[in-house]
Order: structure tokens, then C-alpha cells, then sequence
């Protein structure tokens, strides 16, 4: 019998191909600030439970990533049941434009005392963009964020920069 290996290089080219990130730094927490966004950008960001993203303490300290895949959360996207000692959840939200491939998910990057990207502890989310256009559209909301008074921060994160963990973000 052949064995299948999963080719993580290929998921990553595929899902981040022509995507474009932005790290945003806000005080709000995660279904406040898809209100403030709905509202200003004239989107519907909504919580996606089964994308939410677990993080376990392994063993030795390391930290294993899983997804929910169905998990019971509540309608803002946090786990229904209490968390065990050791586990993180990092929702998520996403839009997406009807008839269309594009795409939009925000990423929740903080759980506690705990971040899904250690190599930007100083974001609180990030926004994937998925259109035709991902650059022009990306700078175009960038503006925008910039000018919301709810975000304290708004750039362009590079694959570069969170290359370390950006297996996290693969949905």
C-alpha cells in the first residue's frame, strides 16, 4: 500500500497564493469589532465555529495546534463548554462576497495570555484578504482602518514576517 503524504508547502501556496494580510491592533474584543467593520465597510463578518482554532499545551511545553471541526461554540464564536487548563481558542470571522471567489476571514489572535502568531504579539487580529484584486483592495481597507477610531493599529503583514507559525492560519 502507498503511503500519502500531505504536502504542507502546496496547502500554503494555495490558501496564502494571492492573499494579502493586515494585522490590526484594536481593544475591542472579536464580535465587537465585525460590528464596527460591518458597519463601516458594509460587510457581514460572522462567526465561523467550525474554523475556530484550538491550541493545546503539549508536552515539553510546545504547543499543538487543532480546529474544532464542528465544536459547540456560542454565537459569537467562543467555546460553548469551559476551556481545559492548557487549551486556547482563537476564533474566527469570515465574508464572503455572493457569486464572487473572494474572500475575507479575520482571525482573533489573542486567548488569554496566549497569541496564534508569536511573531506579532503586538496584533490583536488579522484580516486575510482573498479577491482579484488582493493588493489594491487590501490598501484600499487600510486606509480605511486607519481612520476608524476602534483600531489602534492597522498594517501589512508580509508571509515573511509570520513564517514561523503561519501554519496556524491555514483553515
Amino acid at each position: 500500500m502507498a503511503k500519502v503524504v500531505l504536502d504542507i508547502g502546496e496547502m500554503k501556496e494555495s490558501f496564502f497564493g494571492d492573499a494579502v494580510m493586515l494585522g490590526i491592533a484594536s481593544s475591542l474584543p472579536g464580535y465587537r469589532l465585525c460590528w464596527a467593520l460591518n458597519r463601516h465597510f458594509d460587510m457581514t463578518f460572522a462567526s465561523v465555529p467550525e474554523n475556530t482554532i484550538c491550541m493545546e499545551e503539549g508536552k515539553g511545553g510546545k504547543e499543538v495546534v487543532n480546529f474544532l471541526g464542528g465544536g459547540q461554540a456560542d454565537m459569537f464564536g467562543a467555546p460553548v463548554a469551559a476551556a481545559p487548563v492548557g487549551q486556547w481558542y482563537f476564533p474566527t470571522f469570515s465574508y464572503a462576497i455572493a457569486n464572487s471567489s473572494s474572500t475575507h476571514i479575520l482571525y482573533q489572535l489573542r486567548s488569554g495570555n496566549k497569541t496564534l502568531l508569536p511573531e506579532a504579539k503586538h496584533l490583536d487580529f488579522l484580516w486575510f484578504i482573498q479577491t482579484a484584486d488582493s493588493a489594491h483592495d487590501a490598501h484600499t481597507i487600510l486606509l480605511e482602518l486607519r481612520n476608524l477610531p476602534v483600531v489602534q493599529l492597522a498594517q501589512e503583514i508580509s508571509r515573511d514576517q509570520i513564517k514561523k507559525s503561519i501554519t496556524n492560519l491555514l483553515l
